[in-house]
């Protein structure tokens, strides 16, 4: 993804709009168990449970080390331009289905 920003430079001595690209790796693994049943003979549901994991690494094109970004407003997601920081996280689910089949 190609992106670009403002970012001040040599000790916020002045600002450069800098394009760079980020690169975005994820690796999911999971494991879900379920049970199906025919209520009659055209609804049927289910109900399953599972987990797993997902982490990967983000790359960016080089940026200068001095070059400090400079936000503007509030920003939900944290950032950081660390060389190939790994990212992950445990997910846990539940689900219900219910179903209708057509003949």
């Amino acid at each position: 993804m190609l992106l670009e920003d403002d970012f001040f430079r040599f000790g916020r001595t002045f600002r450069q709009r800098i394009n760079y690209f980020r690169r975005q790796e994820i690796y999911t693994a999971t494991i879900e168990w379920g049970v199906a049943s025919y209520q009659s003979s055209r609804w049927i549901a289910e109900v399953g449970v599972g987990g797993g994991f997902q982490f990967g690494n983000v790359h960016f094109s080089k940026i200068p080390p001095d070059a400090t970004l400079i936000e503007q407003g509030f920003n939900f997601f944290s950032f950081s331009y660390e060389e190939n920081p790994v990212v992950g996280s445990i997910n846990f689910g539940v689900r219900l289905k219910v179903g209708y089949v057509l003949k």
